[in-house]
């Protein structure tokens, strides 16, 4: 497993450290392992319950919406062309009803919101904070058919990124044999699975055009070999 820390120079998130990476990657595994090491030690995890990722940790629902009209007022053309975009990037598949766009539409409109909320959660957390499913990873959810650097490019400029970055990495072959196995359990089960596969093939094509924009971008980036080293550097340099 690799660990690609991409630290801004002018992030004003700094406190902030998304995780970045494919389905099946580790992400959560690795959150849930800090949460266990180093809760109550200056550091805060959110964990997202997958696609659905619709919940913030400590919020009821009318929280969420006061945090999502939050981040709605500093940027609201960006979120607007946002929803725009998601909402005219749709995968045709043949077998797909009604019933499965509708679906899609709620998960995918409701999925961005909750990004949103959640990103302004973790502003107002006075720690460390590790997140999966912020700002980077919705690129997947807006994004569902192959895309092009340029298109690309725009996206990662609406969503004007200023936390800090970890890429998570595992060798490929694993990282597909878990993803066949998620293919069989969870809230996957309920999509259009002729839709899910596709939308994971582009998944893949987009993540190498996304890896490519962002280590271009002008970060620092420090490799690491195992998750303390990444933490004790953290820790140090917040």
């Amino acid at each position: 497993m690799a660990l690609i820390l991409l630290e801004g120079a002018n992030s004003e998130n700094k406190m902030v450290v998304e995780f970045f990476g494919l389905p099946k990657s580790g992400k959560s595994t690795i959150l849930r392992e800090i949460d266990r090491k180093y809760s109550g030690k200056g550091i805060e995890v959110m964990l997202s319950k997958g696609y659905y990722v619709s919940s913030v940790k400590g919020e009821g629902l009318f929280d969420k919406i006061k945090l999502f009209f939050r981040a709605f007022v500093k940027k609201p053309l960006n979120i607007i062309k946002l929803f725009f975009i998601l909402n005219k990037n749709w995968i045709s598949v043949k077998d797909m009803i009604v019933k499965d766009y509708v679906k899609i539409f709620f998960i995918r409109n409701s999925y961005l919101m909750a990004v949103f909320s959640r990103q302004e959660k973790a502003l107002k957390l006075n720690k460390i904070v590790f997140a999966d499913e912020l700002l980077m990873q919705s690129i997947f959810m807006i994004m569902q058919r192959k895309s092009n650097e340029r298109e690309l490019k725009e996206i990662i400029e609406l969503l004007d990124l200023r936390n800090n970055i970890v890429i998570i990495e595992i060798d490929e072959k694993e990282r597909e044999r878990r993803s066949q196995k998620s293919l069989r359990e969870g809230p996957v089960r309920k999509l259009n699975m002729n839709y899910f596969k596709e939308w994971r093939k582009n998944q893949y094509y987009n993540y190498k055009i996304i890896k490519k924009i962002i280590l271009d971008k002008g970060f620092k980036v420090k490799k690491f070999k195992s998750l303390k080293d990444f933490i004790k550097y953290e820790l140090k340099h917040q």
